[in-house]
């Protein structure tokens, strides 16, 4: 290494300056050897590593310090717990009933407790439309209207098992459970 800092040590790239400058912030070359001029150089980029290193300190702590906080959907906070009838708009089906402890389940119907990311495309008291990736169990977008806290309209649309669907439907609170 000492090798770096000879007479000849301006014909060297400059990336092993640089090199030369972290070993000597090290302790492992004397700084006295390096030409005056290079040795300016040498100091301000010594200077720089600081200051990037204590910027990097400082960015990591803040990001240690604080944790991502997941916005509140005003529409699903409204809604009030029970059983929940989810009718299919314009079928004669009575409906598939789900115990609504968690209303986030409302936002993934089709892929219902599969793990998936959420980005919030809009977020309103009477109006949530989310955008969701499942992997490969697929993708959606859901919208949900409030009307009441018993009462939404939901549509839905996306790729599940690498088919799309597509579906309205009315969920009205029936009950407890």
């Amino acid at each position: 290494m000492l090798a770096i800092v000879s007479k000849n040590s301006y014909r060297l790239p400059y990336f092993a300056t640089i090199i030369a400058i972290i070993a000597e912030y090290l302790g492992s070359l004397p700084i006295q050897s390096i030409q005056p001029r290079k040795r300016n150089i040498f100091m301000k980029c010594l200077k720089l590593i600081k200051i990037m290193t204590a910027s990097v300190a400082v960015f990591a702590g803040f990001a240690v310090a604080a944790p991502a906080q997941t916005p509140r959907m005003a529409v699903l906070d409204g809604l009030a717990p029970g059983e929940w009838t989810l009718k299919e708009r314009g079928s004669d089906e009575p409906g598939k009933k789900v115990c609504l402890g968690n209303p986030e389940l409302l936002l993934q119907i089709k892929h219902g407790n599969t793990s998936c990311t959420r980005y919030i495309i809009e977020n309103t008291p009477k109006k949530l439309r989310v955008s969701y990736k499942c992997g490969g169990a697929g993708q959606g977008v859901t919208e949900i209207k409030q009307e009441s806290s018993a009462l939404v309209q939901i549509h839905s649309q996306g790729i599940r098992n690498n088919a799309p669907f597509s579906f309205y439907a009315e969920g009205r609170r029936t009950g407890s459970c």
